[in-house]
Parts: C-alpha cells; sequence; structure tokens
C-alpha cells in the first residue's frame, strides 16, 4: 500500500514537471486549434472556400429569385451498395430494396431504391442556392408536399432540379428560403420525386 501510494504521488509530481506541463500547453492549443477550425467550418459560409459554390446576395435582393430555376446537380449513380447502407442505417432493409435475387422475381424487375434515401440526396442541389451576405446561420426547416413518383431502379442515375418558390422574411434577419425540387430519373419521363424544401437563413445585419 505504502509503494502504490508513493507511486501515485511521484505520478502526480511528474504531472507538475515543466515538461508535462509544457506538453499539456501543445495539447491545448492543438484543441483550441482543431475547435476553432471546426467553428469556420459549420458557421462561416462566407468565407472563400465556400464561396466557391453558393451566389451570396444582398438580402434585399434574394426575393429576386423567387420563380428562378437553380442550377442542377451533376448525375449521381444509386448503387446496390448505397442502398443497401441507407437500408443499414436506418433498419429498412425490406428484400424489395436489398436482396437483388428476390426482388428479380416481382414487378419492379430488381431492387429499388428508398424513397427516403431519394428525398436524402435532394441537399446536393443546396450549393447552388443563392443565399444572402451576412449569414453566419442556415438551418434545415423541412419539408412540405413530398411526393415519391417513380421508382429509381437500382443502377440508375439521377440529378436534382431546383426552382425557388418563395422567400418569405420573418424580421430583417430571419427568412424561409422554399424551393421546390424534383429528381429527375436518367431516361425517364416521370421524376422520381417532388418536394418543397425550406431552409431557414439567419443574417447578422
Amino acid at each position: 500500500m505504502v509503494s502504490l501510494l508513493r507511486h501515485v504521488a511521484t505520478g502526480r509530481d511528474d504531472l507538475k514537471s515543466p515538461e508535462r506541463q509544457d506538453q499539456r500547453a501543445r495539447f491545448k492549443h492543438r484543441q483550441n486549434q482543431n475547435k476553432s477550425l471546426e467553428r469556420r467550418e459549420l458557421i462561416n459560409l462566407q468565407t472563400e472556400e465556400s464561396n466557391m459554390a453558393n451566389q451570396i446576395v444582398p438580402k434585399e435582393e434574394l426575393v429576386n429569385f423567387i420563380g428562378k430555376k437553380v442550377e442542377s446537380t451533376d448525375w449521381y449513380e444509386v448503387t446496390q451498395e448505397r442502398i443497401n447502407e441507407f437500408a443499414h442505417c436506418t433498419g429498412d432493409d425490406y428484400f424489395m430494396h436489398v436482396d437483388p435475387e428476390k426482388a428479380k422475381k416481382t414487378d419492379m424487375g430488381g431492387t429499388i431504391a428508398h424513397g427516403l434515401l431519394t428525398l436524402g440526396l435532394t441537399p446536393y442541389i443546396m450549393a447552388n442556392f443563392p443565399v444572402p451576405e451576412n449569414m453566419p446561420h442556415g438551418f434545415n426547416y423541412g419539408y412540405d408536399k413530398v411526393r415519391f413518383l417513380a421508382p429509381v431502379h437500382t443502377g440508375k442515375r439521377v440529378r436534382i432540379h431546383g426552382e425557388v418558390k418563395d422567400v418569405q422574411w420573418k424580421d430583417e434577419h430571419n427568412c424561409k428560403f422554399i424551393t421546390a425540387l424534383t429528381v429527375e430519373i436518367e431516361g425517364e419521363e416521370k421524376p422520381a420525386l417532388y418536394a418543397e424544401w425550406i431552409l431557414y437563413y439567419e443574417t447578422t445585419d
């Protein structure tokens, strides 16, 4: 017991040594650097890096985009691997999504993507939305009128189209940015889904 206490006491003394204090100072400095980087990545949407995609406009001009289309996304292939990953994350492992052999025997002729997976791809278009100046925060407020119009078969490519439906300013700092979205399936006339997406913009002046 005496030996153990002596060891613990020695360990405490080591923590007070200049070397250990220097190590702790360097570690804390790295932590602060990492936290600062995370904050910049999460809330500073108007750095040079984040400006590469979003068009930043004076907030009073945001309403001018109502009725205008935004640039569509690139094509995205919906692979079986992606579908399986989504099934694993959500617990929705219905055979029509994850069992190609069994799904072949149905009128679908194979597996299809989850409707919510298709909906989950819509944020790809967010980088093409205009945003107001001095906006440190933006939030996903939700979706309205979500309709799954056609199945997305495994291996198909999709892309997202958007149009600004409305801009609703609650006050001089907060507004709802509403877009009408469709997910196009390559080679098919009917889109996979239609949804109205609401983003909440918050400005600092």
